[in-house]
């Protein structure tokens, strides 16, 4: 109680202290309702139903006013014939009659008592009530006569019952009383029953809603953008315009050269040394092969299993099938043993460029269109013809497009990205730079090759499980990282570890030979009940069927449960020809999946630098990854002070070609999703640019002889101060110098130096194009992106 009333020894006592005896517990009552129940009014008890014709009886109940609680015993008759008019006069028309409950305070229970009339004990006998009785009230309130009649209108202080229906004959036999349900007082048993069948609910599609922040993120990054035709059209025939402007009007052929591959290259030539990759540039120098590795194996930002590394993780039951009504013998079933492939992680490779493809200057500013058009469209000629091989103008055009929607949702500076058919993506990025006072464009290619596998089969292990093999297939709704199995055990054998094995599936039964995650129960740890067997993280595809493997050679028993629906799977056994048969009659192993969940939705960890003597001017990745939709693993390197994105072909990373730069993985996803990769199969390739190169083409064969052959060829990130290039052609086995070489800027584009090389040669049906190029400076590199071979 909040009160308690405290009296002595000799104590002379009051009508008030004898009456706080009874207030001070109905304070503590009303208070502990009020705060602990509900504050709001309900009604409990009160069961009505149809006694008569015209006739409802009620049973004992409650009414509860938000703290104060009333009570009526006994039963209750309301007969709508003899209480009143209630019922329609005529047939066809109804009356809807509201049983209402309130309550009042009464005093009851009248007996006699003595009372003094003097201080010389005089006493005279009065009839009084000798108890105050919280009563609850019982009422009806008529509503509207009518053919479909509406429920009456209720004071607020009223608390309804039952809605009763009336016609003329009296109460209506089928849905003549309702219940008011929605003002009845919760019990706690009703609350608990409640609860369980929450738990029943989630544990049905919890699943899909713990992730559907995920889904929506990976829903998202899969629309796509529309194509318009119109600019489809005008595409094309630009492309076209350029190459006629760019013809000198008295050559009688000309080969033109964009150095998308060596095609035109004479690889096998005496000195040849050259790159040719959407461009002409100097081939790599020198290299060394860096694994990818912790600053402090401790980090407690990610968490390491097996060598698969995730940002750091709790586990979360996902799928859950127990309360389990069988059990199964795992030895019923054939003893065998069988090679199981284990699979790993998909394969990326990252390659970053060493210097800018393109520059356009608009000395306008950054609202020229036209400017960002020609880079756009020369961006995303290049990336997508090195990611596809081939292509068709329209195919051009539709990734462009592309780009172009992303670069005006996400402005300059973002990366966009381009996937040929083959698997292999090439990304480039726009961004811009004042330069005295004009803006010039850039974009950057580099490249990612990603196989579209959750696993690789070219990189696996082979181990030889023996024992029964049971298994239980299931659908997994969404994405997640699997990071261990449950299983439920009736009876545990003296012997026989459990081996579990997580495999996809065909033709709605497991593959040995497609095993992707694994765990063990040593037979020393079991027991009867659930069963924890972690496993190496393993990426689970959602909108796929997969199965988990029990293989035992111990006599264990394990629980079983039938109709069940939530698994949306089948239980398996292997039999002696190696053939998956289905377990009549038993339902569904009870088993758990837990799957990982995140703390951050981004985390930066920091790996070992990098380091190459004599300067870092290429780098290429490769990583062991997932990177599931709507998730981001970025690497970054460190110069000068500032973070650059290297796998998104962030400008300037590796300017000046630095010894020695700080390396690390940003992780982006959800709670529920995050990218990981294999540590143990990543490392980087570091590069150094060689400071010369020379390039050979192939022989170029005309249709009659000539003694003029001009070069034209554009140089992008040239610096006279710095660098060297020699043109050349050869011609009947000699080589023949330049009779002039002129150099002037650009018309189209102002970052690019233009040079015509114009040769007397003796009388020829062919010749073939030399270009020897070098650079002073390491870290400062220019590249060839377009030579025209002219005959006149």
């Amino acid at each position: 109680m909040l009160k308690r009333y405290m009296s002595r020894d000799n104590q002379s006592v009051t009508t008030q202290d004898l009456n706080d005896l009874g207030n001070f517990p109905r304070q503590s009552f009303d208070a502990l309702v009020s705060n602990a129940v509900s504050g709001l009014k309900y009604f409990s008890g009160f069961a009505a139903t149809r006694s008569g014709q015209a006739e409802v009886t009620l049973g004992p109940g409650y009414f509860w006013g938000g703290g104060p609680f009333y009570s009526r015993e006994g039963d209750t008759v309301f007969n709508f014939l003899t209480g009143g008019s209630y019922l329609p006069a005529a047939a066809g028309l109804k009356r809807k009659v509201a049983i209402v409950t309130y309550g009042e305070t009464v005093q009851t229970d009248v007996q006699d008592r003595g009372f003094r009339t003097d201080d010389e004990g005089a006493a005279q006998s009065q009839s009084v009530p000798v108890q105050e009785y919280r009563y609850a009230r019982l009422d009806l309130i008529s509503g509207p006569i009518a053919a479909d009649p509406q429920k009456p209108t209720l004071d607020v202080g009223l608390v309804p019952v039952a809605w009763v229906t009336l016609d003329n004959n009296g109460v209506l036999e089928t849905n003549g009383i309702e219940m008011a349900e929605d003002y009845r007082l919760p019990s706690v048993e009703s609350l608990k029953q409640l609860i369980r069948a929450i738990q029943s609910w989630r544990e049905q599609i919890g699943q899909a809603i713990d992730t559907i922040q995920t889904e929506l993120i990976t829903i998202k990054a899969a629309i796509p953008h529309r194509i318009g035709k119109l600019l489809q059209d005008i595409i094309a025939r630009l492309d076209e315009l350029e190459h006629l402007a760019k013809r000198p009007a008295s050559a009688v052929k000309v080969f033109i050269e964009q150095f998308i591959s060596e095609d035109f290259s004479d690889t096998d030539a005496a000195g040849y040394s050259a790159k040719v990759e959407f461009g002409l540039s100097f081939p790599l120098g020198a290299s060394a092969v860096q694994p990818i590795a912790l600053v402090n194996p401790l980090d407690a930002k990610v968490k390491t299993v097996n060598d698969i590394m995730l940002p750091a993780w709790t586990e979360k039951k996902r799928v859950s099938v127990t309360d389990g009504d069988g059990e199964i013998s795992i030895l019923q079933y054939p003893v065998s043993t069988r090679e199981t492939v284990q699979k790993f992680l998909t394969r990326t490779v990252w390659e970053l460029e060493p210097f800018e493809n393109v520059q356009y200057r608009d000395g306008i500013g950054l609202g020229s269109s036209v400017l960002l058009t020609q880079v756009l469209e020369q961006a995303t000629r290049q990336a997508f013809s090195e990611a596809g091989g081939s292509y068709s103008q329209s195919d051009l055009v539709a990734a462009w497009d592309e780009a172009k929607a992303q670069l005006a949702a996400n402005g300059i500076g973002k990366m966009f990205e381009v996937r040929g058919a083959g698997g292999e993506a090439r990304g480039f990025q726009i961004y811009a730079q004042d330069h005295y006072g004009a803006t010039v464009y850039y974009y950057r290619l580099t490249r990612k090759i990603v196989s579209q596998e959750p696993y690789w089969d070219t990189v696996t292990t082979t181990t030889q499980v023996s024992g029964t093999h049971v298994s239980q297939t299931f659908n997994q709704a969404t994405d997640g990282w699997l990071t261990s199995v449950e299983f439920e055990l009736s009876q545990v054998a003296g012997s026989g570890d459990v081996h579990i094995l997580v495999c996809e599936t065909a033709g709605g039964k497991p593959k040995l030979d497609a095993v992707i995650g694994r765990g063990m129960v040593s037979v020393a740890s079991l027991v009867a009940g659930m069963n924890r067997a972690p496993i190496n993280p393993t990426f689970m595809k959602g909108g796929r069927m997969f199965s988990i493997i029990l293989a035992s050679s111990g006599n264990h028993f394990l629980r079983t449960k039938s109709g069940n629906t939530y698994a949306q799977g089948a239980a398996f056994y292997l039999d002696d020809t190696g053939a998956w048969q289905p377990i009549q009659n038993s339902g569904d192993l009870c088993f758990g999946l837990n799957f990982a969940t995140f703390a951050s939705n981004r985390i930066e960890v920091q790996m070992q630098s990098l380091e190459l003597a004599g300067g870092i001017s290429t780098m290429r990745l490769l990583t062991a990854d997932r990177e599931p939709d709507g998730t981001r693993l970025i690497w970054e390197v460190q110069r000068a002070g500032r973070w650059y994105q290297i796998s998104e072909g962030e400008p300037e990373a590796l300017s000046g070609a630095p010894n020695l730069v700080a390396f690390r993985a940003v992780f982006i996803g959800t709670q529920d999703l995050m990218p990981g990769f294999d540590i143990s199969q990543s490392e980087v390739q570091l590069g150094r640019l060689a400071d010369e190169f020379k390039h050979i083409s192939i022989e170029r064969t005309l249709d009659a002889a000539t003694t003029s052959v001009q070069l034209a060829y554009e140089v992008q990130g040239w610096d006279s101060d710095d660098h060297v290039l020699v043109p050349s052609v050869i011609v009947a086995g000699s080589p023949v110098a330049a009779d002039t070489v002129t150099s002037f800027a650009n018309p189209d584009n102002s970052a690019k130096v233009r040079f015509l090389a114009d040769f007397t040669v003796p009388s020829t049906t062919s010749f073939t194009p030399v270009l020897d190029g070098a650079t002073d400076t390491t870290g400062k590199y220019f590249v060839v992106t377009e030579r025209r071979d002219s005959a006149f």
